[in-house]
């Protein structure tokens, strides 16, 4: 069975990753997905988590 030609080469990601960072944005993970999207992440993001009502209502009472 031949081998599949890949969709996106090691300059395509060098070059993503280097304009990531010329932009200020500070890469953590590159993923590469099947059909050669290549997307890059940003770790050490504080995402506040989305309380559900109940929540809400416990933490203004102080509940434990």
């Amino acid at each position: 069975m031949p081998r599949a030609s890949t969709r996106f080469t090691k300059a395509d990601v060098a070059r993503a990753l280097k304009g990531a960072n010329e932009a200020g944005f500070d890469a953590t993970s590159v993923e590469i997905m099947p059909d050669g999207v290549i997307r890059i992440s940003k770790g050490g993001v504080n995402v506040e988590p989305v309380l559900s009502a109940y929540d809400q209502w416990k933490a203004k009472r102080g509940a434990h």
